[in-house]
C-alpha cells in the first residue's frame, strides 16, 4: 500500500458494474456506498472476474488499509484489495540470470546483494545524470557500455583516456581492459538482449575516464592523487581542467606501502570529500590488512572488500578495521574487448575487490539518483547500516570486514525507515 493521495482499489462486488445490472444503476450503488463510507469511490472500469477497478482517495497507507477493512465488513463486496504498481522483475540480458549478485540474499543466494529491488525503486531526481569518474586503465568502445563523456590519459599524455596504446617501432598495440569491465559493472546497458546487466540504469550514467594505469595495469600513485583532483574540478599543472566535478569516483586499484596512507594521499581525499564527491576504494587483493594499502587505508573514502559465494570474505580479500563494506567480488561476469581478448565474445568472469567497487558505486550511485540531497557522509554511514554483518565464526568474524555485504534492496528503502540510516552505541552513564 502506497502513500500516495489517489489509490486504485480492485473490488469484487456482488453485482459488477459492466455484467450484472446496467451501468447507470450501478453507479448508483456506487455512490450510494460512498456516502456509507465516507469516501469518495470513483468508478474506472470493469475488470474480468466480475471485478472493478475504483479510485478512492486516502492520506495515509494505515487509513487505506483501514478502509479495506471496513469495505469487506460491510457486506457489500467479496474482496477489495489495494492496485499497486508492478515492474519488470528480470532482464533480457543473457547473462544476467549468473549475476547472482543482482539477485535478492536468501539461504541459497548468500552471494545476492538485492540489485534488482533498488533498481526497481530508483528515481532519477537528480535532474540529470550520474558523473561517475573512473581512474584506471582507461574506457574502450564496447556494445554492452555507452561511450565515455570525457576524462585525461596520464599515460600517454592526452586528453584521450582511450584504454589502447598503438604499435610504436617493435612494440605492439597493447591494451588492458580493466577500467572498461569496471564501467560496466557499475552501468552495462540493461534489456538490450546483449551480455550482462549494469548495478545503474546506463541511461542516468556519465561515464568519464582518468587512465592512470598502462596497459600492464601499473601506475604511480602521484597520477593517481592528480586524477582525483581532477575529477574534483582543481587545477593540475600541465593539464587542461574538467568542466565540471564527479559526483563519484571509482578507485579499483591500490598499492602496499610501509608508511601507510601519507599527508598528500589523504588531503587530496579530504578535499574531495569536501567538495561532495563519494570516492570508493578497492581494499586490495593481498589477503593482508588493509593498514599498508594506499588508498583503501586512508580516510574520507569507502574501503570495500569483495564477498564470496557463501557470503563470507572471499579468500583474496583485504580485510581489517579500514574495510568499510563488502559487495560481490568473485567470479563476477564483466565486458572486455573481444579484439584483445579473444574465445571471450566480449564478456569473461573475473574475481578481484576491483569488482566490489563499482558495485558498491553503483549501489551508492542510485541512492544519490533519488536522494540528490545526500552528502558523501550520508551515503557512506547508509552503506555501512545497512550492511548485513557477519557471524562471530566466519573468517569476516575473525578479521574483520566491516558492515558485510550491503543490502541494496534495504538501502534504497531505509530513508522512509530512519532506524537503518543510523548506527549508535550503548554506554551506561555512570561507566
Amino acid at each position: 500500500i502506497s502513500e500516495q493521495m489517489d489509490k486504485k482499489c480492485l473490488s469484487k462486488r456482488k453485482y459488477n458494474i459492466e455484467s450484472n445490472v446496467s451501468r447507470e444503476v450501478g453507479i448508483q450503488r456506487l455512490s450510494s456506498m460512498s456516502q456509507r463510507h465516507g469516501v469518495d469511490f470513483n468508478h474506472v472500469r470493469s475488470m474480468s472476474l466480475g471485478a472493478d477497478v475504483i479510485n478512492v482517495s486516502s492520506d495515509s497507507a494505515i487509513k487505506s488499509q483501514q478502509l479495506i477493512l471496513d469495505m469487506m465488513d460491510s457486506g457489500d463486496f467479496e474482496s477489495v484489495s489495494v492496485d499497486f504498481v508492478v515492474k519488470q522483475m528480470s532482464y533480457n540480458d543473457p547473462k544476467f540470470e549468473e549475476q547472482k549478485h543482482l539477485m535478492a540474499y536468501s539461504p541459497i543466494n548468500p552471494y545476492g546483494q538485492n540489485y534488482v529491488s533498488m533498481r526497481n525503486n530508483t528515481v532519477n531526481n537528480l535532474g540529470r545524470s550520474l558523473k561517475v569518474g573512473i581512474i584506471d586503465s582507461g574506457g574502450m568502445v564496447h556494445e554492452d557500455i555507452n561511450d565515455m563523456v570525457g576524462g585525461y590519459d596520464w599515460v600517454d599524455g592526452d586528453t584521450d583516456p582511450t584504454d589502447e596504446t598503438p604499435a610504436n617501432g617493435d612494440v605492439a598495440a597493447c591494451h588492458n581492459g580493466h577500467g572498461s569491465s569496471v564501467a560496466g559493472l557499475i552501468a552495462a546497458i540493461s534489456n538490450n538482449g546483449l551480455g550482462v546487466t549494469g548495478a545503474m540504469n546506463s541511461d542516468d550514467v556519465y561515464l568519464y575516464h582518468a587512465r592512470t594505469l598502462d596497459c600492464a595495469g601499473n601506475g604511480f600513485n602521484s597520477n593517481i592523487i592528480d586524477a582525483v583532483s581532477y575529477f574534483s574540478n582543481e587545477p593540475v599543472p600541465g593539464i587542461p581542467t574538467l568542466d565540471t566535478q564527479v559526483d563519484v569516483i571509482n578507485m579499483s586499484l591500490g598499492g602496499v606501502s610501509l608508511s601507510g596512507c601519507s599527508y598528500l594521499d589523504q588531503e587530496v581525499y579530504t578535499n574531495a570529500r569536501k567538495k561532495g564527491i563519494l570516492v570508493v576504494v578497492a581494499a586490495g587483493n593481498e589477503n593482508l590488512n588493509v593498514d599498508s594499502v594506499v588508498p583503501a587505508s586512508c580516510n574520507d573514502i569507502v574501503t570495500v572488500g569483495s564477498t564470496t559465494h557463501d557470503g563470507d570474505k572471499a579468500t583474496f580479500s583485504n580485510y581489517g578495521d579500514k574495510v568499510d563494506v563488502l559487495a560481490a567480488g568473485d567470479s563476477v561476469w564483466m565486458i572486455n574487448d573481444k579484439e584483445y581478448f579473444s574465445g571471450q565474445n566480449g564478456y569473461f568472469q573475473g574475481s578481484g575487490t576491483s569488482m566490489s567497487t563499482p558495485n558498491i558505486v553503483g549501489g551508492a550511485g542510485n541512492l544519490m539518483l533519488t536522494y540528490p540531497n545526500l552528502t558523501p557522509d550520508q551515503v557512506e554511514n547508509m552503506l555501512k547500516a545497512n550492511g548485513r554483518g557477519y557471524a562471530d565464526n566466519t573468517v569476516c568474524g575473525q578479521l574483520g570486514c566491516g558492515a558485510g555485504a550491503v543490502d541494496m534492496g534495504q538501502l534504497m528503502t531505509a530513508i522512509s525507515n530512519a532506524t537503518t540510516n543510523s548506527t549508535y552505541n550503548k554506554v551506561h552513564r555512570y561507566e
